[in-house]
C-alpha cells in the first residue's frame, strides 16, 4: 500500500513538474514572440522614420535642378512672348497713328490746294 502511494506521490508529483514545465515554456515561447513582435514593429518604425527623415532632408535640400531648368526656360520663354507681343501692339499703334496723321495732312493740303487753285 506504500508503495502504491509514493508511486502515485511521483507520478503526481512528476505530471505536475511537467504541467509547470510546459507552462514555464509557453510563458516563455510568448513572451519571445511579443518581444519579437515589439522588436519587429520598432524597426519597422524606425524604417518608417529614417524615411519619412530621408524625405524630409530631401524636401530641404530645395528643387530638384531638372525642375528648375524647366521653370526657368518657361518663365524666359513667357517674357519672350509677352515682350513680342507688347512690340508688335506698339509698332501696330504707331504704324496707325503714322497713316492717321499723315492721310489727314494729305487730305488738308489736297483741300488747300483745290480751294486755292479753283478759286473758291
Amino acid at each position: 500500500m506504500t508503495t502504491v502511494i509514493v508511486i502515485v506521490i511521483v507520478i503526481a508529483r512528476t505530471t505536475a513538474e511537467q504541467q509547470a514545465n510546459n507552462k514555464q515554456i509557453t510563458t516563455t515561447t510568448t513572451t519571445t514572440a511579443a518581444a519579437t513582435a515589439t522588436t519587429t514593429t520598432n524597426n519597422n518604425n524606425h524604417s518608417k522614420n529614417n524615411n519619412s527623415n530621408d524625405d524630409t532632408k530631401r524636401n530641404n535640400r530645395g528643387w530638384d535642378p531638372a525642375a528648375q531648368t524647366v521653370i526657368v526656360v518657361v518663365v524666359v520663354v513667357i517674357v519672350f512672348i509677352v515682350f513680342v507681343v507688347v512690340v508688335v501692339v506698339v509698332v501696330i499703334v504707331v504704324v496707325i497713328v503714322v497713316v492717321v496723321v499723315i492721310a489727314q495732312t494729305v487730305i488738308v493740303v489736297v483741300v488747300v490746294v483745290i480751294v486755292f487753285c479753283c478759286g473758291y
